[in-house]
């Protein structure tokens, strides 16, 4: 089971990285748990790269739904992580606030309308605006 910070860090993270390669039209192409990775920091990284390719030659309007299939995988990567954390902190504990954030970014992230799915840029925003403190 994981700490309810080592899920927001790890989350956290994971987005990080994803926003950063969709900024160059690049997607992973197989994100799921065995491809995080955390080191003894805490700090998550993503790896196995086998899988990704860039999509610059997609277009204007195919490109963000590229990003938005990656998306529904980050929020199936933190549902999974949210279902093996310890026991969540009960309401008005500080963490108590950005998981309840978390939990709704999940269900964005899974909506049926692919397009109507935030991209990592909005995840992160998101997160960061959640403001928490999860160093280890």
């Amino acid at each position: 089971d994981f700490a309810a910070a080592a899920v927001l860090r790890t989350a956290r993270g994971v987005a990080a990285a994803l926003a950063h390669l969709h900024r160059s039209n690049t997607t992973h192409g197989d994100l799921y748990a065995h491809n995080t990775l955390v080191d003894k920091s805490g700090a998550a990284k993503v790896g196995d790269f086998g899988a990704a390719f860039g999509y610059d030659g997609l277009g204007a309007a195919a490109a963000p739904l590229v990003e938005r299939l990656e998306v529904r995988a980050f929020g199936c990567l933190v549902e999974e992580l949210l279902e093996r954390m310890e026991p969540p902190p009960p309401a008005g504990v500080l963490l108590a606030a950005p998981l309840a954030t978390l939990r709704t970014i999940v269900e964005l992230c899974m909506a049926p309308d692919v397009a109507g799915r935030p991209s990592f840029d909005d995840i992160c925003a998101a997160l960061h605006l959640s403001s928490f403190d999860v160093r280890p």
